[in-house]
């Protein structure tokens, strides 16, 4: 997001704007078709140029953005697990033998 909301914003948008003033002034242009037309190098280079300049700009904003997830988090073992200190219950009730008693909710009545 950190490059394409910039791209997008400072390239894209004046860009597509120029496009409809261009066609609002010329709607003869909209009837032209481009299909066999052959592109002159120099301008292949600059779409080049414009795709590596892209795709530099996109890994220094992931290079200097990215934060990665905490890996090295010792899983306990069974062992571990079984040592755990008991936690006393003093205060709290107990419902072993006790029935919870279920709430009626509006579109069960």
């Amino acid at each position: 997001m950190a490059t394409v909301v910039p791209f997008n914003h400072f390239l894209l948008v004046p860009l597509w704007e120029e496009k409809k003033a261009i066609e609002a002034e010329h709607p003869e242009w909209k009837d032209l078709s481009t299909s066999g037309v052959r592109v002159p190098s120099t301008e292949a280079s600059k779409r080049n140029i414009a795709t590596v300049g892209s795709v530099v700009a996109l890994c220094f904003s992931f290079a200097l953005l990215y934060r990665p997830a905490k890996v090295y988090q010792k899983v306990p073992t069974a062992d571990e697990l079984k040592n755990l200190p008991k936690i006393e219950n003093k205060g709290i009730p107990k419902l072993d033998n006790k029935k919870i008693p279920k709430i009626k909710r509006e579109s069960e009545e």
